[in-house]
């Protein structure tokens, strides 16, 4: 089989991988953790593939703008649109990237102790692994939202600025609901996941996607707290 053909199978296989990861959680992380474990025995490094990476970082960026979106409606941003420029908004999906992939190497380590606390076993790759593929919906964001975010609205979109046009203030709502409900849709596959590679209950499975929540806060407030000292100090 030539170089090509392989990769155009891989493709395939990723595509339908996370089809069923979406839609049918169960049986998709079912597949996707036999699949690993297949590559481990054949030494493959890292066993998981790198798509759980690409698809947490990518999952981060868009968490991270929503975020943004959402924040100045509950009053905890106040930001004027003068003061909001496009290369904030590319800086802050670098952000979101980064903390999802420290969190997702967190939640490794810290979602395994809480699973074996719980009286479950697993993988930490197998964790990784469910880490990234929940945040898989999140691509719908980054390929229908956040092109039309822009180019309905702009950066005021990610700021507390009043919205004067009725078609721009339409679309804004439309798009926080939507990443809300894409928000929760990977909610609902992370806690899937944990519950198939864990073996345990449903309630013991969020209990520990609860210990993976927490793992992302404490990065987030380390790394604020790390940038506001810096900025003090200077």
């Amino acid at each position: 089989m030539s170089t090509a053909e392989h990769r155009s199978r891989s493709s395939v296989h990723l595509g339908a991988t996370l089809r069923s990861v979406m839609t049918a959680p169960t049986a998709g992380f079912q597949a996707a953790v036999k699949a690993t474990a297949r590559r481990e025995r054949a030494g493959t490094t890292p066993a998981e593939g790198y798509a759980p990476y690409v698809l947490a970082a990518v999952g981060g960026a868009m968490l991270f703008l929503l975020w943004l979106k959402v924040s100045p409606l509950l009053g905890l941003r106040a930001e004027s649109a003068q003061a909001y420029r496009w290369e904030f908004i590319a800086f802050a999906g670098l952000l979101g990237a980064i903390f999802s992939l420290l969190g997702q190497l967190a939640w490794s380590f810290a979602g395994e102790a809480a699973i074996r606390s719980l009286g479950g076993e697993t993988e930490r790759r197998d964790l990784r692994l469910v880490w990234g593929a929940a945040l898989a919906p999140q691509m719908i964001a980054l390929v229908f939202l956040l092109p039309f975010d822009l180019l309905i609205v702009g950066p005021e979109l990610f700021t507390s600025a009043r919205l004067e046009d009725t078609v721009a203030s339409a679309w804004a709502a439309l798009s926080v609901a939507l990443g809300l409900s894409l928000a929760v849709w990977s909610l609902v596959i992370l806690v899937r996941g944990a519950e198939v590679v864990s073996k345990l209950s449903l309630r013991r499975s969020a209990i520990a996607v609860f210990a993976c929540v927490l793992c992302t806060v404490v990065v987030v407030l380390l790394f604020r707290m790390g940038a506001l000292a810096l900025a003090g100090g200077s």
